[in-house]
């Protein structure tokens, strides 16, 4: 599938551009602020509203025709013709940049050019037949038209080639991947050309002019005689960083932080090694004059792991591995029915709802080790094309992505002590060794939707008496009853009972309980409906961000996180660009709007326990705020701290997912969160000082070798990678992705894990590559 540019559409002068090979050379201009300029007209581009008959989208289908869709008012997806059909499967969709031209490419080995209007075949190419005398057909798995008009392709034999856009005729080939080569993608100047394979590999090709290969082959001619040997795609180089296919890769320009810039000026390069210049720079100078638009490669891959490269350094930097765990955790828990020592916990999966009863010892607050969380397993079916692997033998998948020394823990709670953290004899391993033995946790109930709705999210009440779920159609409520035989010495058993929604509610992305009173729902328009449980009437409709006079809400940002204070007056909503507003509801009217904080996005919100009417807010820079929504300002600690945390924090494993309080009281503690670690932080302790010690040094110092180190490293780790006195900012890390993180008692957290072992049984198996040894 691919969407029709907007440039495009729009007939900027900018935007479009003739397929004409002739003019390769001076379509592509070699400003060293091209990229800025590039990144600033994505930018526009995309947050252009006013499409001229709709947005078209091509998608490939696998009878071999390729159909035209419109998207009219960012609501409707109609159909409206189809290309005429193929042989074979269509595996690839692009437009050409004046989105006058459809290229597509299949499982038949050829690359066609369509015309989009009159919807007629302009020219085919032949890509070639692999395998000679076999009769298997060389399939184009990805395809991308740059801005020139250049076609370049991917296909199963490992070659990304470059065809003229105009004649179809090969300019290059590159044998830069041992398998399938599944994804391509385009600096924003489209200079560079990145492949990603089936291989794990991630290769970048470069654009040279013809001047400079003309000046490059006179320096290397010893005769002194120039040959004009004209422009052409150089291979630079190659990042392996995935242990499984790479699918998916795109180029992006977020916004960088001011901390960022404030970071690099601390940091001091080795004195072994040559200075690097910034990833967000070009040939010294800042990318559009300001610290807010670098060019960044994602790649995605089956290893379930997202990594970031800087389009302009892709060598100069090691990649970043984004967090793969979901920001929006899975997992919710509630105090359970007036039971001592036990609490309800929901964990939301595709199609299901599972409801758990957890039981605590109550000397040590431990809970058994018993799997939770699991998954359901669905084999992915081999791809086609030319996988390079041995026949009559399947890869296996722990290979390349296990550690021996995982152990196979899922599930515990840890002890705070005094500020401290309490690692019960070894925080990485998490097996039964020397702790007590409790109870497994119990599956109370299963709900259960149709296999075609998703569940988008789900909301368990405070108490754990309410349930609500929403699919793709409505949201629903459910109510969870204990029924206690008397005078038999029968189990106790639990029921589920569905509460009556109005049928006017559409579905939700995001749903909260205030208190067990009331029901919220984020519906799309960024509207928020309060529906009374009691009742199950809806008494308030929260509008954001538009007119309420206006039908259409296709320009409006979504909501993504929602929070309510413990004393059920406030509530917080946060939308996608970083906007927060503040609501009474005891009034049902706004209080407060609060634009973006330092320009960066809101990750997670959180009021502090009690009527204080403290919010506090992490940001995407790994930035904590603290908010006062009774005087409308920064609080004290916040206007002291926000802008001077630990190097450690600002570069949190993971980026903090969440925030953890107290559960009553005045909280001056909190828990920030990860799926790859946690940290402690005291608001009546000062701020440590940084000592060079990043948060990454502290993990890799503490576990290395799979071994939970003591002494000073553990010193380290207590004091959150710093020497002196304060231990505050104290980060832990995990060795297994974590997907729960929360307070259950005054000195007792609830951790939920996946063991990592157990998610690579499921993955597909890699391309098999030979080990050297072996």
């Amino acid at each position: 599938m691919a969407v029709e540019p907007l440039d495009g559409i729009s007939g900027h002068e900018d935007g479009a551009c003739a397929i004409d090979s002739s003019d390769q050379d001076s379509a592509i201009s070699t400003d060293d602020d091209s990229d800025s300029k590039d990144c600033k007209k994505l930018s526009r581009s995309s947050d252009r509203d006013d499409l001229q008959g709709g947005l078209r989208v091509a998608v490939g289908c696998d009878d071999g025709c390729v159909r035209l869709f419109t998207i009219n008012d960012g609501e409707s997806f109609v159909y409206k013709k189809s290309f005429p059909r193929v042989q074979g499967r269509i595996l690839a969709v692009s437009w050409s940049s004046d989105g006058r031209r459809v290229i597509s490419g299949g499982s038949d080995g050829c690359i066609r050019c369509w015309d989009a209007r009159h919807m007629r075949e302009l020219y085919r190419i032949t890509a070639g037949l692999g395998g000679a005398g076999i009769g298997s057909y060389l399939c184009i798995w990805s395809i991308l038209v740059l801005r020139d008009g250049t076609i370049v392709s991917g296909d199963s034999s490992g070659n990304t080639q470059f065809w003229d856009g105009m004649q179809g005729t090969l300019l290059q080939a590159h044998a830069g991947h041992k398998a399938d080569v599944l994804a391509l993608a385009a600096s924003p100047n489209h200079h560079s050309v990145f492949a990603a394979g089936a291989d794990g590999q991630v290769v970048q090709y470069q654009f040279v002019p013809e001047s400079k290969v003309l000046a490059d082959s006179v320096k290397k001619n010893d005769t002194g005689i120039g040959v004009a040997l004209g422009s052409r795609w150089v291979f630079v180089g190659s990042k392996q960083n995935h242990t499984h296919d790479v699918n998916a890769l795109v180029v992006a320009c977020p916004p960088v932080s001011e901390h960022l810039e404030d970071l690099h000026k601390k940091s001091k390069p080795r004195s072994r090694r040559k200075k690097l210049k910034k990833p967000w720079t070009e040939h010294g100078q800042k990318v559009s004059g300001v610290v807010g638009v670098i060019p960044m490669l994602v790649s995605g891959g089956n290893d379930a792991k997202l990594f970031t490269y800087p389009a302009n350094a892709f060598l100069a930097f090691h990649p970043h591995d984004i967090c793969f765990a979901p920001q929006r955790t899975p997992i919710s828990i509630a105090l359970s029915l007036n039971l001592q020592h036990e609490l309800i916990m929901m964990a939301q999966h595709e199609h299901q709802v599972e409801i758990w009863k957890v039981t605590m010892n109550a000397s040590n607050k431990q809970v058994s080790s018993t799997s939770v969380v699991n998954p359901s397993t669905v084999e992915s079916p081999p791809r086609p094309g030319k996988r390079k692997m041995p026949d009559g033998s399947k890869p296996d998948s722990k290979l390349r992505m296990a550690n021996g020394h995982l152990k196979k823990g899922k599930f515990r709670t840890e002890d705070l002590c005094n500020g401290q953290v309490s690692m019960c004899n070894d925080l990485s391993v998490t097996s039964s060794k020397g702790k007590v033995k409790g109870s497994s946790p119990e599956l109370l109930a299963r709900i259960k939707c149709k296999a075609a709705e998703n569940i988008t999210c789900s909301a368990i009440s405070d108490t754990g008496n309410y349930i609500a779920i929403s699919d793709q159609s409505r949201p629903r409520l459910y109510e969870l009853e204990q029924q206690c035989p008397t005078g038999t010495s029968a189990p106790t058993t639990w029921c589920i009972k569905k509460r009556g929604l109005p049928s006017d509610i559409p579905s939700a992305h995001c749903m909260i309980f205030c208190g067990s009173s009331l029901l919220l729902l984020a519906v799309r328009g960024s509207a928020v409906w309060v529906v009374d449980i009691e009742s199950t009437a809806v008494i308030h409709k929260f509008a954001l961000g538009r007119n309420p006079s206006e039908n259409h809400d296709s320009d409006v940002p979504p909501l993504t996180n929602m929070c309510t204070s413990s004393d059920q007056k406030w509530l917080a909503i946060v939308n996608s660009r970083g906007f927060i507003s503040v609501f009474n509801l005891e009034a049902f009217r706004l209080h407060w709007n609060v634009p973006p904080l330092d320009g960066n996005y809101v990750t997670s919100i959180c009021f502090q326990p009690g009527d204080y009417g403290i919010l506090s807010v992490t940001t995407n820079s790994n930035v904590l705020f603290m908010l006062n929504v009774n005087s409308k300002n920064f609080c004290e600690w916040s206007k002291k701290n926000s802008h001077r945390l630990p190097r450690s924090f600002l570069e949190f494993p993971g980026g903090v997912q969440g925030l953890s309080f107290y559960p009553s009281g005045k909280s001056n503690s909190a828990v920030a969160y990860s799926s790859k670690a946690i940290c402690l932080i005291d608001f009546e302790k000062p701020v440590p000082q940084d000592n060079g010690l990043t948060s990454t040094d502290v993990e890799k110092s503490h576990f290395s070798n799979g071994v939970a180190h003591t002494g000073k490293v553990a010193m380290v780790l207590e004091n959150g990678g710093h020497t002196g006195s304060s231990k505050n900012f104290i980060i832990v890390p995990f060795k297994n992705p974590v997907l729960f993180v929360g307070y259950v008692m005054e000195k007792s957290l609830l951790v939920v894990e996946k063991p990592w072992l157990e998610a690579v049984e499921h993955l597909p198996p890699p391309v098999y590559r030979h080990l050297y040894g072996t």
